[in-house]
């Protein structure tokens, strides 16, 4: 079983490459109360660049997260999933939600209603979102969602094992990508 998921990782990590989409974190732990501040390298911002829809980018994250970085998982014109990752082996390497990944940000087109079982929260701009904190499985991956709209698109904040809190921090520094 370890020789495979080493050989996906390998193979992973050169599709990455190739498509020009691999992206360094660059963390400082000089955020305030508890938090980390991230920030973007070039071919990141190139890579989002191309996505049609405003892309929210996290520049705050909790400390308690453990996050280093930020890897690109996909994009396209009408959706993009950012991965927060929690290791600099994992930088530049598309995890797709393996031991790597502590979080991700995703934004696509409205595809419809909030789903059914999300509770309603209120955000930092007075909107509404909506969370769903469910149950924690073998590895927990997914557990804690939250959502929200703005502009007709929905973006959607997952953390393993997560809490509301972490998530609200996460929303507060969420910035549009110019």
């Amino acid at each position: 079983m370890t020789f495979f998921l080493r050989a996906r990782t390998l193979v992973t990590a050169t599709v990455l490459v190739l498509a020009g989409t691999q992206f360094a974190p660059a963390a400082s732990p000089a955020g305030s109360r508890g938090t980390t501040t991230l920030t973007l390298t070039a071919p990141v911002r190139a890579a989002l660049r191309k996505v049609r829809i405003p892309v929210l980018v996290p520049t705050v994250v909790p400390t308690s997260l453990e996050v280093v970085g930020i890897a690109v998982d996909s994009y396209s014109d009408d959706e993009y999933s950012l991965e927060l990752v929690a290791s600099q082996a994992c930088v530049g390497v598309k995890t797709s939600g393996g031991a790597c990944t502590q979080a991700s940000v995703e934004g696509q087109r409205t595809a419809g209603p909030t789903p059914s079982g999300y509770r309603p929260v209120t955000l930092s701009d007075g909107s509404k979102g909506y969370y769903l904190d469910g149950p924690c499985g073998m590895n927990c991956h997914g557990s804690f969602q939250f959502t929200f709209v703005r502009g007709g698109v929905r973006y959607t904040i997952v953390i393993n094992a997560g809490k509301l809190a972490q998530a609200l921090t996460i929303e507060r520094g969420l910035r549009v990508l110019r």
